[in-house]
């Protein structure tokens, strides 16, 4: 009865919302009151994994036209699939346009549905050597995004960043060459939109090769524009004529040689309206980072950086700040229309260009909804492709990684009497212990309580072999704490990038994963197994 009942009023949404499926842009807008107009100019979060009684009454003071959500929103797939649905159909009963949803679902690290396996990352996925890998997980990932609700997907990240570099992107970059990262990114892009889903291109104009994070700090890049259009911009230039429809989102990163006045991309017209609208001809949404991150401490109030990047040619402002600051900041940027600060015509350039964005994902809106019950058995059969596709593209980074090593590796693991595992996910462990039956195993789980006190008389033994495998920045800074007497008898599984493994040559070998990958264990077990069966059948 529950179904039927969730049947029915899912029916009534469909068939009774027409806002956008009988009416041009331009008729909505011209319905639209002012209020109703700046709030499709925000991107707001939830805050809440629920659509419960705060949420409600924030609601009635504002309906912003878009949403983010993070981890914290994301409880499980019921919760967000309940969260979506009720979400939209709170907007159709106030006769609104539907919200825009919006995730950062790039894999690897910067995964926000979590599945079993977890979503490779972009460089695994680039150095596999398989668009047509590239495409299939992303088809996966867009079918998963669909039944939950999800209609814009915060990714493919077209940074261009060197994986043998320390930065900051990391592994959710595809790579240094403008070539492949367009290739690669283009083939998840594609992928998305198939589902009616829209991508978004990022981080503008380029945060690869920095240290520095935007989270805490406002990064700078000394190129100069000529330094751009030869290598950063590439991606954008080709993406933007295949994917018109996909949106950019810009970094907070500031271009001094650009934009002399030193202000970060964001709130820089030389390069949203100038450089990206103008002369790169890009007429999509252009999305900002969270208003609210460090970087732009140094640049007034919320206002005044609300103010500032739309001004400078941002159309989506994103701010993920309390209900409170929310509607606080909705009013003061009414003003800022009424006083003439923001241009008027702007704001409806602006909110055009949003209708028409909504209007090219309607079937989202108006295809159908189908019942949690019914989204289930979905959800698995894209998860279960999906680890066929990503075990491949593992096995790949692992093959690529191991090519000169894996006789060497495969001697050493059957020769030593005792493998020590340094991990701080005991699946990594149970694996290679399954895999390796007759070798005594000792497992030691790497906590951020241990951090300080890893003694390297835990791997003193010369009889013993360890493994470490680095799952993230915490783990990373415990291996770089190893003694070298211990690092040259330790092999490291490596699932961040290559550049974050300071002096790798200090190590008896580094293997590179390229993304935290549930089966990591088992996969690199196999290759040393098979290995060790094709040298003696050989012989």
């Amino acid at each position: 009865m529950r179904i039927l009942k969730y049947l029915l009023l899912s029916m009534i949404f469909i068939f009774t919302n027409n806002l956008l499926a009988d009416q041009s842009p331009q008729d909505i807008l011209n319905k639209m009151s002012l209020n109703e107009k700046i709030n499709q100019l925000f991107i707001f979060n939830v805050h809440k994994p629920v659509v419960d009684k705060s949420f409600r009454t924030a609601l009635k003071s504002h309906h912003p036209g878009s949403y983010i959500l993070f981890g914290k929103d994301i409880l499980s797939a019921r919760s967000l699939y309940n969260l979506t649905h009720k979400l939209q159909r709170q907007y159709k009963k106030l006769n609104l346009l539907p919200a825009l949803i919006m995730i950062d679902q790039e894999g690897g690290h910067v995964t926000r549905i979590n599945t079993r396996p977890n979503l490779p990352s972009p460089l695994s996925v680039s150095t596999a050597g398989s668009p047509s890998l590239s495409y299939k997980v992303g088809l996966e990932t867009s079918n998963i995004l669909k039944v939950l609700g999800v209609n814009v997907n915060l990714a493919p990240v077209v940074d261009l960043s060197d994986p043998f570099k320390y930065n900051f992107i990391g592994n959710r970059s595809f790579g240094d060459n403008p070539q492949k990262v367009t290739q690669y990114a283009s083939t998840q892009a594609m992928a998305l939109e198939e589902n009616s889903i829209m991508p978004t291109f990022k981080h503008f104009p380029g945060h690869g090769g920095l240290v520095q994070d935007s989270h805490k700090d406002l990064p700078k890049k000394l190129s100069t524009l000529d330094d751009l259009r030869k290598h950063e911009l590439l991606p954008y230039k080709t993406l933007i004529k295949q994917h018109p429809d996909a949106a950019i989102l810009v970094g907070h990163i500031a271009f001094p040689k650009i934009d002399k006045s030193g202000v970060p991309a964001t709130f820089s017209k030389v390069l949203l309206t100038d450089l990206l609208k103008k002369e790169m001809g890009f007429k999509g949404l252009v999305i900002t980072d969270d208003l609210q991150m460090h970087a732009l401490k140094n640049f007034g109030n919320l206002n005044e950086r609300a103010k500032l990047a739309f001004n400078a040619g941002a159309d989506l402002l994103m701010v993920t700040g309390s209900y409170k600051t929310q509607s606080r900041l909705l009013r003061n940027f009414k003003k800022l229309v009424n006083n003439k600060s923001i241009p008027m015509k702007r704001v409806d350039e602006t909110v055009l260009k949003v209708i028409s964005a909504k209007l090219k994902i309607k079937k989202n809106f108006y295809n159908g909804s189908i019942s949690y019950a019914q989204a289930v058995p979905k959800i698995k059969a894209s998860v279960a492709r999906l680890k066929t596709n990503s075990d491949q593209i593992i096995k790949n980074n692992l093959q690529h990684s191991m090519s000169n090593i894996i006789p060497i590796l495969s001697d050493e693991l059957s020769s030593v009497n005792q493998i020590k595992v340094f991990s701080a996910h005991g699946s990594f462990y149970k694996q290679v212990k399954k895999y390796f039956p007759k070798k005594k195993f000792n497992l030691h789980y790497l906590k951020k309580s241990n951090n300080k006190n890893l003694k390297s008389r835990r791997l003193a033994s010369n009889r013993d072999l360890n493994l470490f495998y680095v799952t993230g920045m915490g783990t990373l800074r415990m291996l770089n704490k190893l003694p070298k007497s211990v690092k040259n008898k330790t092999i490291v599984i490596n699932s961040t990038h290559p550049g974050a493994i300071k002096n790798s040559d200090a190590y008896k070998n580094v293997v590179n994963v390229n993304t935290p990958y549930v089966y990591s264990g088992k996969l690199f077990s196999k290759i040393l197994i098979d290995e060790k069966r094709n040298t003696r059948s050989s012989k």
